[in-house]
């Protein structure tokens, strides 16, 4: 899946329902309990992807809307977008934590030794 792919799949889904930037916010907002801003929608209709938890709520919200209806969802149909910025795996982060907690217990050798 592209960026570009899930912008329009999910303008296609908002067209669907008949909805407006607005009032897909609305609705989005009131069955997921968070606030989401037209800003934000007309970012991720232009293709940005949502930060992970707000990926997790608009794909609740259009399983659910979407199972209303009866009809298919385009975004549901690509999959669950991933996010292209600041990826890394976990074995590069827990390189990293491990490098980190091997410069501490340096740190702390060389405090102590200070302190005797």
């Amino acid at each position: 899946m592209t960026e570009e792919n899930f912008g329009t799949a999910l303008r296609a889904d908002r067209a669907s329902m008949g909805f407006t930037q607005e009032e897909f916010c609305s609705a989005l907002s009131k069955y997921t309990g968070s606030v989401v801003q037209q800003q934000a929608l007309a970012r991720w209709e232009q293709g940005a992807i949502p930060h992970y938890s707000s990926r997790l709520n608009l794909f609740e919200f259009l399983k659910h809307a979407f199972a209303l209806r009866d009809i298919e969802s385009e975004v549901l149909k690509l999959g669950f977008p991933e996010s292209t910025k600041n990826k890394k795996n976990v074995d590069e982060l827990l390189k990293i934590i491990n490098d980190q907690t091997s410069e501490i217990s340096k740190l702390k050798d060389v405090i102590w030794t200070l302190l005797k």
